[in-house]
């Protein structure tokens, strides 16, 4: 059986709940968020085939759940952040899956 991992929500989640109760995200949350590595992409499968060293994923439609989970943080909408988060999770995990047959 394909055992697929994603790490992000222990994470993200207490970002966003954090966030949530202070009434934003901090600037540092704000740049991880935008950083591939950190971003919930890059908090993902270490499987998932990425653009050079520290790029983003090959996968388009991660891509830009990433680039839409930053808009979120960036622009302080908690749940939407959540939401997206949840979106990145399900297609890292099908990306794994379709790298592994």
């Amino acid at each position: 059986m394909l055992k697929i991992r994603t790490t992000p929500t222990p994470y993200w989640t207490k970002v966003i709940t954090k966030a949530r109760k202070r009434g934003h995200f901090t600037t540092q949350e704000k740049s991880k968020s935008f950083d591939w590595v950190t971003c919930a992409c890059g908090k993902q499968d270490s499987r998932i085939p990425k653009m050079g060293i520290d790029g983003g994923p090959m996968d388009n439609e991660l891509r830009n759940l990433g680039c839409n989970f930053y808009g979120a943080v960036n622009g302080d909408e908690f749940d939407h952040a959540e939401t997206i988060l949840g979106r990145i999770e399900r297609r890292a995990a099908l990306v794994v899956l379709e790298e592994s047959c």
